[in-house]
């Protein structure tokens, strides 16, 4: 998974989703009908933005890029070291163990 979302609400509640999600939100909007997402439910009609979550996303690297030396002796070289990122990981259904009626 590369993609993560915040939903923002009037409020100034925000609602983190996956990239799966944005189909149901887009949906629930569309119809008028309450969204149920892993980490909330919210109302559509207090719904403002669907924006990427660069929080969750600035949290995934590990290193940033930088310029560096590699090899030894006569072969040392400066050149660009690229940054590492750890997998984004899915969000936890916080209604996973509730049977809930739709």
């Amino acid at each position: 998974m590369t993609k993560c979302y915040l939903v923002k609400l009037s409020d100034k509640t925000e609602i983190s989703i996956d990239g799966d999600e944005v189909q149901t939100v887009v949906a629930g909007i569309t119809s008028g009908s309450i969204v149920q997402c892993k980490q909330g439910m919210f109302n559509p009609s207090f719904f403002v933005a669907l924006v990427e979550d660069e929080d969750r996303l600035r949290d995934l690297v590990t290193t940033e890029g930088k310029m560096g030396f590699t090899g030894e002796g006569k072969n040392m070289r400066q050149e660009w070291i690229p940054g590492t990122a750890k997998e984004l990981k899915p969000l936890r259904d916080i209604f996973a163990d509730m049977k809930l009626l739709k």
